[in-house]
């Protein structure tokens, strides 16, 4: 492209890349940058600037065409490097998923039905990242169809990009989520790849082992890069996350892929804990098979019967010996990464509204418990889920006692175990764990630490509006078990009716 005498390069540039960071309408543009300026010039400049970023720029610095197996084993993280046994870095770790590019409806009918998404009730494709562990975007795949699950489409690269082939080898390691199921056991018998997936909970299961949860955080722990690479994206360029004219749609995949590259060039690497990261990945890794005893004692003796329970009215009194600690301890302790702490004062607002305190009991004889510590206790309390309104978990922290004037004694918190999903790991607490352990250790020693979080949102609603208004009654659900019973018997009466005029048979009463 060559300097004009309406434009220079340096202006086109600036004019797609303005675009591109907004996402705002090309007759916009045109106003933003000169009163002369029209929508097909501007239409005109992009695509000009696209088709040579693209051709000169991209090509040279997005795909593994040009990398090697040394720069990629280089961007693997700790954590990457312990929980896959890859001390000496010889293997190359990848991490994909795919993301949404919302479009409209169109009148090709064939389109129409690839591009409409039942899962989200409209109309998008699916453009496709694969990054390292600390967040260098590799390649950026597509556009693929809304009806292709992520295991379809990570199918079909592995089977036609031949130069992410000839840079992989046996024993190379891929990160998933749960959508990649399908596409696993032939990563791992035809390609001899590892292949690290959040494990799935069978319909007969209410929550995972220690082990299932311990492998799922081991993953998760790695897997948030992709995440975070796509809110980088969307966040920093606006113009790819918003709904899409389809006549754009032609050039849009070239767009992700010049944003892809400015991520690798200008953005700092995506790295979690990065002081505590070695330590934290090492104790993790020498306890994903540890099981969780106080869960085993949880259910085998029953101690969710209040019989056992006595209620603390005065922690501040009553619970002198739990160890204090500070965030850092928790998070690298206890936890093992911000997220549950982030997320701790907003169960605890909830808990505090309901009941005016961190409601928290007591085990009253613990001598039956099998603990070899004689100063083992087992503080428990229920928190609100944040998804359903009807649903709490109780959840249980064992500790030894502590002196007051000790801090960060993170040892003495000996188990924790909570009734969710995740509450069976011992690799890092869940949320509803780490709420009690935040506020028993910390916050409650440290009053300027309580506030609770986007209080004055509940201020739009009507004064007298509670959540239980959008409960349901009882008899609302007395209703529904009615009306389930009739369509029963009335499904039984039509295959009776069915019986009697195939066979002739009337049945009889017994």
């Amino acid at each position: 492209m060559k300097d004009s005498a309406n434009r220079t390069k340096s202006q086109a540039l600036a004019i797609y890349l303005f675009g591109l960071k907004t996402g705002m309408s090309q007759n916009i543009i045109a106003a933003y940058f000169d009163t002369d300026l029209s929508q097909q010039n501007v239409s005109n400049y992009c695509n000009q600037i696209r088709q040579d970023l693209n051709k000169y720029f991209v090509t040279l610095n997005l795909g593994v065409k040009h990398m090697n197996r040394d720069h990629l084993c280089s961007r693997n993280s700790v954590f990457v490097k312990q929980f896959c046994e890859n001390q000496e870095n010889t293997k190359i770790a990848l991490i994909g998923d795919a993301t949404y590019l919302y479009c409209g409806k169109s009148s090709n009918n064939v389109f129409q039905r690839m591009s409409y998404s039942v899962q989200k009730g409209r109309s998008l494709v699916k453009p496709f990242i694969l990054c390292a562990p600390d967040g260098y975007i590799v390649d950026i795949y597509g556009l693929y169809p809304a009806t292709w699950n992520d295991a379809r489409i990570f199918e079909h690269i592995i089977e036609t990009d031949v130069n992410l082939k000839k840079i992989l080898i046996e024993g190379n390691i891929f990160i998933f989520d749960r959508g990649f199921r399908d596409v696993i056991d032939s990563l791992k018998t035809k390609y001899k790849f590892q292949v690290m997936m959040p494990c799935f909970l069978p319909k007969e299961q209410k929550q995972f082992t220690s082990h299932e949860a311990n492998q799922s955080r081991l993953c998760t722990k790695i897997r948030w890069v992709i995440e975070a690479v796509n809110g980088m994206l969307k966040g920093s360029f606006r113009s790819l996350d918003i709904r899409v004219e389809n006549k754009s749609l032609t050039h849009y995949l070239i767009d992700f892929r010049i944003a892809g590259v400015l991520l690798n060039r200008f953005h700092k690497r995506l790295v979690s804990d990065d002081k505590y990261a070695l330590e934290m990945a090492t104790k993790m890794f020498e306890n994903k098979d540890k099981s969780n005893e106080l869960m085993e004692i949880v259910l085998e003796q029953r101690l969710n019967r209040k019989s056992q329970l006595k209620e603390l009215e005065n922690l501040d009194e009553e619970l002198v010996e739990f160890p204090k600690l500070s965030l850092e301890c928790i998070n690298s302790k206890i936890t093992f990464g911000l997220y549950q702490l982030s997320h701790s004062l907003s169960y605890l607002a909830e808990n505090f509204k309901k009941h005016g305190k961190c409601q928290t009991s007591i085990y009253k004889d613990m001598t039956n418990i099998s603990y070899t510590n004689d100063s083992t206790k087992i503080v428990t309390a229920k928190i609100h889920s944040r998804h359903s309104a009807n649903r709490e978990y109780r959840s249980y922290v064992a500790y030894y006692s502590c002196k007051e004037t000790e801090i960060n004694r993170y040892e003495f918190i000996k188990d924790w175990y909570c009734e969710c999903k995740n509450g069976a790991r011992t690799l890092g607490s869940c949320c509803h764990v780490a709420a009690i352990i935040y506020f028993l250790s910390f916050a409650r020693h440290e009053s300027s630490s309580l506030k609770w979080p986007a209080q004055k949102l509940m201020s739009i609603f009507p004064d007298r509006l509670d959540e239980t208004d959008f409960h349901t009654t009882e008899d609302e659900k007395l209703t529904k078990k009615k009306s389930y019973k009739k369509k029963e018997v009335k499904n039984i009466n039509m295959i009776i009716q069915v019986l009697i005029t195939k066979t002739g048979i009337v049945p009889t009463r017994s």
